[in-house]
């Protein structure tokens, strides 16, 4: 009976061995398929197996085994195929890339030669224009200029009494001095108001004779430009603006009455004295201006905007 009873208590320790190892093992299964279908799924492979009938069940596993293998060399030729194809889609993807950089490199020089060719053309026409106008220019100082030079020097030696005069610094580009009568250069800085008006005034009457003489002369429009003259030139610089006259029209504007006298003045150093004709504007019409009353004696008369002869200064003295 002790046998008996021990070998019954080895039995249920056994048992409860068992029964532990199961309970480990279908842990480890439900860690490993988790509760859903793949324990399922388990289960059903398991029960097919041992409801194989008569059929060994190693020969079970077997043929099983061997349609695996068939499966998963077939899925390897499927995964085959499919890295061959992709592949294949990836050089045409890069044949594509490289025909689409091709055309935009192709793109990009065809742009590139068409405004090289525009800069060409447009060269082209800038060499051409600077060589006719270098070849003008040349052609102007080599035949024209010296003759507007001594034109505008004759005009300028009239305006200031033979003070001033006009000749061509040496060199290439074309500039003026302005020499005194000891042939000293007067720099511009050092130049009066009424004496620029007067240099200026002597080139544009050079230029207006040059003109002239090549094309149908046109008139000549001044607006009271005698302002910033001394008395004596003012008389001066009128008597020049007459002796154009004798070529072309000349028009000159002023709100100074005054002014009409210095022209008369300067009408009586020719012989026959020329014909100036003054005309004033008054309600927005054009009328012949009255005349003027006796003048007085040429040293009492006031210059327009200045002061009259007997106070009169030295007008160069004075910085632009």
């Amino acid at each position: 009976f002790r046998r008996r009873v021990e070998g019954l208590s080895e039995t249920a320790l056994r048992r409860e061995e068992l029964e532990a190892r199961r309970r480990e093992l279908e842990a480890a299964v439900t860690t490993v398929l988790g509760r859903g279908d793949g324990r399922r799924l388990l289960e059903a492979e398991l029960a097919s197996l041992s409801e194989g009938g008569g059929e060994d069940p190693a020969e079970n596993m077997q043929r099983r085994a061997e349609a695996l293998e068939q499966r998963r060399e077939a899925l390897a030729q499927e995964l085959a195929e499919g890295r061959e194809r992709l592949g294949a889609l990836d050089q045409q993807r890069l044949q594509l890339t490289e025909e689409d950089r091709l055309e935009a490199l192709l793109a990009r020089r065809e742009r590139l030669r068409r405004r090289r060719r525009d800069a060409l053309d447009r060269w082209a026409v800038l060499a051409l224009t600077d060589g006719l106008l270098r070849e003008s220019r040349e052609r102007h100082q080599r035949e024209a200029q010296p003759r507007l030079l001594e034109e505008a020097s004759r005009a300028l030696a009239a305006m200031t009494s033979g003070r001033y005069r006009l000749a061509a610094r040496q060199g290439d580009d074309g500039s003026l001095a302005l020499l005194d009568s000891r042939l000293q250069e007067k720099v511009e800085g050092t130049w009066s108001a009424g004496l620029a008006d007067q240099v200026y005034l002597s080139l544009r009457l050079a230029l207006i004779a040059e003109f002239g003489r090549r094309h149908e002369p046109l008139p000549v429009l001044l607006d009271d430009i005698l302002v910033r003259s001394d008395p004596g030139r003012q008389v001066a610089v009128a008597r020049v603006l007459l002796e154009a006259a004798r070529e072309t029209q000349v028009l000159y504007f002023t709100c100074h009455p005054e002014t009409r006298r210095v022209f008369q003045r300067a009408a009586r150093t020719f012989d026959p004295p020329p014909q100036v004709a003054a005309v004033q504007v008054a309600g927005g019409r054009l009328s012949p201006a009255p005349p003027l009353p006796d003048p007085q004696e040429d040293g009492e008369t006031p210059a327009p905007g200045g002061r009259p002869p007997s106070e009169s200064q030295d007008q160069d003295q004075e910085p632009r």
